[in-house]
């Protein structure tokens, strides 16, 4: 009797804690109050004592007593439930359940399992080249040389041949086998072509030379900029070397412009004036180093002559005005003194270096086309005969300006007697002379 009266002092005394209308709202079901230490306490005592009983739980005293059947699982969940005090779950906690058991898989999914990454985007052959039109400084389209050649030596396969004509091409993939990335195109421009001059890398900047001059179309408003091209391809390779000459340029250049000769050579024949006084002048500076020395000044004279026809910067003019009549001279001296072996023992230093006279430093593609075809207009006027005018009306000895595109010594002087109302005559070198031999006004 103490120990229920005991109890039930306890139970009054204990708080009783009534359900609020949002938890029941919450969770759909009836609050049920936590059971107390003592509740706990009797129930494992009363588990206790009824799995000692045999009557209960006879297999665990007699040999031949069978176990029960297991419970199923819903059955253990809800009776866990219920011991803990939870009813059994609303539809809005299965919905929270089932979307955080997806979330977890989701995470587990990603950092477990990696999916294979893109990294290498195929790249479109026309985009290729609208990016080469585009950085290039030159005007015109892109040509194409010819279909890409396959490189199958990074495990390429080859197109099926029993492909439908009608389906499109497979697009090469850029990894190899070993993981690793094809290079690109490389960016081609005049600009950055003439920054690796400047910069002294001769045998890249020739090879970007050497590409623009290949993509630059052959027509009548592009001749100047070929021929330019071909003069830095040819100071390359008298910068680069004995060794960068003597592997010349490559076979898609025409015969006999393979070496810094032949395309100095073919340079000195433009029609476009500066390019040709700029590749006599270094012919005539290699012709110097080569002991040539009679041939070098002839190249020199023909530089000062052809300079003053393309008047377009004039105190550029002036200075190669004044450094071909050094090399002139230089050239002139260094014969005399060869004549009489007297330049043996006279040091290499004596004899100074000649700089390249580089007049298209730090310009643009119009200021490079207005330079170049300066003074073509009256160097071409003169292509059917030699033009022969009085220069100025100042007192004293007259003076006459002579433009003449190619036309032989004789033609000249008879065109300049006739004009200057003077008569020419010359020795021949021949045993008996004639009458061809005197030269007047006609």
């Amino acid at each position: 009797m103490a120990n229920e009266q005991g109890q039930s002092d306890r139970d009054r005394e204990r708080p009783q804690v009534t359900p609020s209308g949002s938890e029941e709202d919450l969770f759909g079901v009836p609050f049920v109050p936590a059971p107390g230490p003592e509740d706990i306490f009797a129930a494992l005592g009363a588990s206790a004592s009824s799995m000692a009983r045999p009557d209960v739980f006879p297999f665990g005293r007699g040999a031949g007593a069978e176990p029960p059947s297991r419970l199923p699982l819903g059955a253990l969940t809800q009776n866990l439930l219920a011991f803990r005090g939870f009813g059994p779950l609303s539809r809005v906690q299965k919905l929270l359940v089932g979307g955080i058991v997806a979330i977890a898989i989701a995470l587990l999914w990603v950092l477990a399992v990696k999916p294979p990454a893109a990294e290498h985007v195929t790249r479109d052959p026309s985009l290729v080249e609208d990016v080469a039109r585009l950085s290039a400084p030159v005007g015109g389209a892109v040509t194409r040389e010819g279909p890409p050649a396959r490189d199958t030596a990074f495990g390429e396969e080859p197109p099926s041949r029993t492909s439908a004509p009608g389906a499109p091409a497979p697009v090469p993939s850029p990894v190899g086998r070993e993981g690793r990335t094809l290079p690109g195109p490389e960016p081609l421009s005049l600009q950055l072509a003439d920054k690796l001059y400047l910069r002294r890398d001769f045998e890249p900047a020739r090879t970007m030379y050497e590409k623009l001059h290949r993509r630059l179309p052959a027509t009548e408003d592009n001749q100047a900029l070929r021929d330019f091209l071909l003069l830095r391809m040819a100071l390359c390779l008298k910068n680069s070397g004995p060794a960068a000459e003597a592997g010349g340029t490559s076979a898609s250049l025409p015969e006999g412009m393979g070496d810094a000769d032949g395309l100095l050579r073919a340079v000195s024949l433009s029609r476009w004036p500066i390019l040709r006084a700029l590749a006599r002048y270094h012919q005539s500076v290699i012709l110097l180093d080569r002991r040539r020395y009679l041939e070098a000044a002839t190249r020199a004279y023909q530089t000062l002559a052809l300079i003053e026809v393309a008047n377009y910067d004039k105190k550029w003019v002036a200075a190669v005005q004044q450094q071909c009549g050094f090399l002139a001279a230089e050239a002139m001296t260094r014969h005399v003194l060869s004549l009489c072996d007297a330049d043996v023992n006279l040091p290499a230093a004596l004899w100074s270096g000649h700089p390249d006279l580089d007049p298209f430093v730090e310009i643009d593609e119009p200021q490079l086309r207005a330079f170049l075809a300066a003074g073509a207009e009256g160097l071409e006027g003169t292509v059917l005969g030699p033009q022969i005018r009085r220069s100025g009306d100042q007192p004293g000895a007259p003076r006459w300006s002579v433009l003449c595109n190619g036309a032989p010594l004789e033609e000249l002087l008879a065109r300049f007697a006739a004009n200057a109302g003077v008569s020419l005559h010359w020795t021949d070198t021949a045993p008996a002379a004639t009458d061809d031999n005197l030269r007047a006004r006609p």
